[in-house]
């Protein structure tokens, strides 16, 4: 493993410490959220360095990237926590597998369960 790719497991692992039933949907949507600045970035940069990029331009845009980078710290390091949410409690997971098994009777998707349940209305 190289030494920039032990940061990944820090941070990945608090999705598990937070709901390990749901890590894998919040994983989806802050990658989600991330890849965002994928597009918004150039068009930002563009904008500013639209007719002639001088120095004072690209300052401006290191500054925000320095801006934003420290503002998320903040917020991060005030309001994070790898505290187990409630998402995880019993009445919550009963609502949950009600939906699941909505879903499954909407899109027609078969498990162990349906299936036997199939074999007692034949």
């Amino acid at each position: 493993m190289t030494a920039g790719g032990l940061w990944y497991c820090s941070y990945m692992i608090s999705y598990l410490d937070i709901s390990p039933e749901y890590a894998g949907s919040l994983i989806g949507i802050s990658s989600t959220l991330s890849g965002l600045t994928g597009f918004i970035t150039p068009m930002i940069v563009g904008a500013l360095t639209d007719k002639k990029p001088t120095f004072g331009q690209w300052r401006i845009i290191f500054a925000m990237t320095i801006v934003l980078l420290i503002a998320s710290a903040i917020v991060y390091q005030l309001f994070a926590t790898a505290d187990k949410q409630n998402w995880e409690d019993e009445c919550h997971a009963k609502r949950s597998s009600r939906y699941r098994s909505y879903l499954r009777h909407i899109f027609r998707i078969r498990t162990k369960e349906t299936e036997k349940d199939l074999e007692k209305n034949e």
